[in-house]
Order: structure tokens, then sequence, then C-alpha cells
């Protein structure tokens, strides 16, 4: 309701996502707790309610295709503004509703070419499989097993994602292809743009943000100035602190500084 009034005050359209099906895991994957907190939200009930008011308001509604709308946000639009991933996201269905169109930034294209910056996250997510598999080895308890095996098998399939990308040669970014007017050619230029998007998010998360999708704020300097090497340094031991320096980065030839500093940009240059 508190919506509809916004709607009504503004006198603005909803933008909603057209949604079909949402995942809410299955039984034995390990992970009982989350799957209870998404059986208990029922998002596509609460926005077929949002849809029958504002039909009885006489207020547009306007359903957007749903896909990777929170990977979007949270990589473009959340470092930039300085909003949560849930808000961000919802920029992006809005924007879908107004027929705009999302590009991406200059520095995440040239990420998507950087063969070193996907090589290194390779390396983390192949050591991450590695000590996954050591701990299933260790883990008696089947409950917990089952939870180690989710893991591994979902790391495997971000490392086949990554590697694919990047035997392919698809270094360019989708939005960097010819637009073609046959329908067939457009509907995979789309889901190549997507996939290009899908790339960026696993290498993001293992390179900068270690996984942790709450704390995106050290995206903002890969986004201004493309210092992935920086944010990734800041994840690691830093040298003279008693511990060797990463392995990974001799092996890709990078230079790892004494000090893991880092330093937000300036607001002005977001403009």
């Amino acid at each position: 309701h508190e919506i509809i009034k916004i709607a009504k005050e503004e006198k603005k359209a909803i933008s909603i996502e057209n949604l079909q099906k949402l995942p809410k895991g299955k039984r034995g994957d390990g992970f009982a707790k989350l799957r209870r907190k998404l059986q208990k939200w029922s998002y596509k009930r609460l926005l077929e309610k949002i849809e029958v008011l504002a039909k009885r308001n006489g207020i547009e509604l306007i359903k957007v295709n749903p896909a990777y709308t929170s990977v979007i946000g949270k990589l473009k639009y959340a470092p930039q503004y300085n909003i949560d991933k849930d808000i961000a996201g919802a920029f992006v269905i809005a924007r879908r509703g107004l027929g705009l169109k999302e590009r991406f930034p200059k520095n995440y294209k040239e990420l998507l070419n950087d063969t070193d910056f996907l090589s290194y996250t390779i390396a983390k997510i192949e050591d991450n499989i590695a000590n996954l598999k050591q701990k299933l080895k260790e883990e008696k308890n089947e409950y917990e097993r089952n939870g180690l095996k989710t893991q591994i098998n979902k790391l495997r399939k971000n490392l086949k994602t990554l590697q694919k990308h990047l035997e392919n040669g698809k270094s360019k970014s989708a939005s960097q292809q010819p637009v073609n007017q046959r329908k067939e050619q457009v509907r995979d230029l789309l889901k190549s743009r997507y996939k290009s998007w899908q790339v960026l998010s696993i290498a993001l998360a293992f390179c900068c943000l270690e996984r942790s999708y709450r704390d995106l704020s050290p995206l903002k300097r890969v986004v201004v100035s493309r210092d992935w090497i920086a944010v990734a340094n800041r994840l690691v031991p830093v040298l003279g602190a008693g511990t060797m320096a990463s392995p990974k980065y001799r092996l890709l030839g990078l230079e790892m500084p004494e000090t893991a500093e880092y330093k937000y940009p300036s607001p002005n240059c977001m403009n």
C-alpha cells in the first residue's frame, strides 16, 4: 500500500520484475537456514499484490526482464553511489522500465580483456576448490559434506565460465560488438552481454571482494581507475608481516606493494 501511495502522489508508473520462478534451494543441499528464509519470503506474491492494487488505482505497471538486475546493480551502481546491492538492483529495474540500456563502464570492459586479471581469479578459484576438497576428505558429518559438495560444484561452474571466456578470447565485451538487425543475432547479442556481466561478477567476487557482496565499496577504485591489483592486495598477506607474498602474484609477474593502502577517489571522478 505504501508503494501505491507513493506512485499516486508522484503520478508515476511502477516498474517490477516479470518473475516466473524463484529458486529456493532443495533438501539436502546443506543450507537449511538459507532455505528456510527463502521459503518464508514470497517475493513473487508481493509483486502480484502490487499488480492487483495498481490496477485498482489506475496506476500503470511496467514488467521488465529480471535477468541480471541485481548483478548489474551491485557492480555498476552500488560502488558509485554508495548504496547497498538491493537498492542498486531496484535502480536497474526502474531504468529498464524507462527503456534505458545498461552499458559497461569503460574500465570494466578493459578488465574483460585483462588476461592477468582473469588468470589470477582462476588461480584463486582453483585454490579454493583444492581447500574444500581437503575439508571434504576430513569431514565425517554427512550434512556438512553435502554443504561442501554444493560449494565445490558451484566453484567448478564458476571456474568453467571464466576458463571458457578466457579460451574463447571473449575479451571484447558484448557492448563493443556490432548490432545486427536479425532477431536471432540480436538475441544472441543480448545473451552475450549478460554473459559478460556474469563473468565480471564472478571475477570481481573472488579477486576484489572475497565473495562478500555486502561491502561493495572496494569496487569504486576498480570502476574509476581499473586498479584491481591494489584492491586485491588488501585481501592477501602483506610483505614484512611475517608471511610470504602470494605465489600467484609471482606467477603472473605482478608487483605487490609493501602496504595494502586503499583510498577512495574523489567523487568528482564519477561525473
